[in-house]
């Protein structure tokens, strides 16, 4: 029963996030700075930054620390 109340959970966050998101957010839990997710994703800095705001405001977090919880709690890392 746990099984299936925990893929009910997480089927309800699979595309809570967009690929490039969590694209993102991936390099953030891996503790990568802007620069460095920008380098890797081949865009710009500065898009970087909006996108990881608007992250945070998805999420509904305040810190990093937060926003890696969420995600493991949802079943998105």
């Amino acid at each position: 029963m746990k099984d299936f109340f925990e893929q009910q959970v997480y089927n309800a966050y699979q595309n809570f996030f967009t690929k490039r998101e969590t694209g993102i957010i991936i390099q953030i839990e891996k503790g990568l700075t802007n620069i460095e997710i920008a380098e890797i994703l081949s865009i710009n800095e500065q898009t970087i930054v909006v996108l990881r705001k608007n992250i945070m405001k998805k999420a509904k977090c305040s810190n990093k620390e937060e926003l890696i919880l969420f995600c493991k709690e949802k079943g998105i890392l």
